[in-house]
């Protein structure tokens, strides 16, 4: 006789294993406390946020991990202070995570990165809730409590300067995850408005519209809640809730500056033409720190194509996953947590099949790697830090708080070591140069610039010429002697070598020389 709890979420054909489910009663490890934490969801809530404290407590270790930290801290700084986004202050990203690290300025200050990292950890616990929501409408409540456990034991699981930071990634999960429940809920309109918020966090969230709308289409599966409301009111909902958010934020931004910087304006940063060996090698590497950092989700979604025990939409969620950390070919560390909830999702859909013994060896076999990267966060090394500290205490002593700075060079840090506003609204030398993670240096130099990026350059620093030019290029591709503009600035513009800082120079103009 058909095992009709662990048949009915299969489609037809699908194999299922006669084994014990993940709720089974028989003890196993859903005993005492595991059982309560299951059954309980304000102890569930207490739990994860507990555990995703102590995967995340090296985040609190450091001053930076990463320079996107820095970048966001000085972006939230121009905000705060009445910068506009897109004019006074630009980045290739959306507007909530900007104006939410300026919110944390206006409240912390100087201690605005340590509040961000308290709201990362809030941001990973709500992610598990939501993931335990989902594995509970579908299977159980202890595949919720198992979803939940996973995902924040996978959650370390990059190189640290990648795992412990308040990345978009981070801020931009709960809306993902989140969208995905409401759609299995049948709140389609929410559903959208969820993804939209997901994809003014960071873009390549809108790939999950394609899960979505095969979960608005309709799929053969009662998982899926869809009340009286017909095919075409569905897909309305969803898109409407999607698009009318995106929209809306254009026309508050400018609709040509808004579309320009978080949709088109990444032409040059995104081509990859001539790099794709080494593009290529840096996204294996990567994905080789996730497969070690979230063992027991690779290995069960090995299990999972073999069983055939999940729907094929939760397949879909990772292929639209994997090609949105795939877009570019930049594969920086940090993108590959969009991968891990739906992971989870598909892990968790084997386990409650085969039951409570391989949720005892998947929890030790995501608890290993858990605790080896989370041990080795406290551990890493400082990398450029250091250097960045040496540059700020040479700023401080040489301007006012007010006094613009200029720095040439990839390493926002120092703006925000230094708490002295940008004189441009490029923070880094990037965007007028497409240096950059991710590319070999021959597609590097002014010629690369996003479009219209020197224009910008030059009015910004007719406006308010910087007080201080930190020339830390050193000998690299966008080296000052390598883009004649920067030269030109320096040599015309009335400034004069003050001082060399561990291999940086500091300029001063001519007019503020004591």
């Amino acid at each position: 006789m058909a095992n009709t709890a662990v048949d009915q979420h299969l489609l037809p054909g699908q194999r299922t294993a006669r084994r014990p489910r993940l709720d089974s009663r028989r003890g196993g490890p859903f005993t005492g406390f595991a059982r309560a934490l299951a059954a309980r969801p304000i102890l569930q809530a207490a739990a994860f946020l507990l555990l995703s404290l102590l995967t995340h407590l090296p985040g609190f270790t450091r001053a930076l991990w990463n320079p996107d930290e820095a970048f966001l801290g000085t972006q939230g700084r121009v905000l705060a202070g009445g910068g506009r986004l897109y004019v006074d202050v630009v980045d290739r990203k959306p507007p909530i995570l900007p104006y939410l690290y300026a919110l944390a300025v206006t409240i912390g200050g100087d201690n605005a990165i340590w509040l961000m990292r308290g709201l990362a950890v809030l941001a990973h616990a709500a992610t598990a809730l939501l993931l335990a929501a989902i594995a509970r409408h579908l299977w159980s409540r202890r595949a919720g409590l198992a979803a939940g456990t996973l995902y924040l034991l996978a959650s370390p699981g990059l190189a640290p300067d990648d795992a412990q930071l308040a990345s978009f990634e981070v801020f931009m999960l709960p809306f993902m995850v989140g969208a995905v429940y409401l759609a299995l809920r049948g709140r389609f309109g929410w559903a959208g408005l969820a993804l939209a918020g997901a994809t003014l966090t960071k873009q390549v969230a809108g790939a999950t519209l394609l899960p979505l709308l095969v979960l608005a289409w309709g799929v053969r599966s009662p998982s899926v809640v869809t009340g009286r409301l017909g095919r075409p009111a569905r897909l309305a909902r969803l898109l409407a809730g999607y698009l009318i958010p995106l929209g809306a934020a254009a026309l508050l931004f400018g609709w040509d500056r808004f579309w320009f910087w978080v949709m088109t304006g990444s032409g040059e940063y995104l081509d990859a033409t001539g790099a794709i060996p080494y593009a290529l090698s840096r996204g294996f590497g990567n994905l080789g720190l996730l497969a070690l950092g979230s063992v027991p989700l690779i290995l069960l979604s090995f299990a999972a194509v073999y069983t055939r025990s999940v729907d094929l939409v939760w397949w879909l969620w990772l292929a639209s996953a994997v090609s949105a950390v795939s877009i570019g070919l930049r594969f920086f560390g940090h993108y590959y947590l969009q991968i891990v909830p739906p992971l989870v999702i598909i892990a968790v859909g084997v386990l409650r099949v085969y039951g409570p013994r391989l949720w005892q060896a998947a929890l030790v076999c995501g608890l290993l790697p858990a605790v080896v990267f989370t041990g080795l966060a406290f551990t890493w090394g400082e990398g450029r830090n250091a250097h960045s500290e040496k540059l700020a205490t040479a700023i401080r002593a040489l301007s006012a708080p007010e006094d613009r700075l200029l720095v040439w060079g990839m390493h926002p840090e120092v703006y925000w070591l230094a708490d002295r506003p940008p004189a441009t609204r490029f923070i880094t030398a990037g965007f007028l140069t497409n240096a950059g993670g991710g590319r070999p240096d021959w597609r590097v130099g002014a010629d690369y610039a996003v479009v219209g990026g020197w224009g910008d350059f030059d009015a910004d620093v007719a406006a308010h010429p910087p007080a201080l030019i930190v020339d830390d290029s050193d000998d690299s591709a966008f080296a000052v002697a390598k883009v004649p503009r920067m030269a030109a600035l320096i040599e015309d513009g009335g400034y004069r070598e003050v001082t060399h800082v561990d291999g940086a120079v500091i300029y001063r103009r001519t007019a503020d020389q004591p």
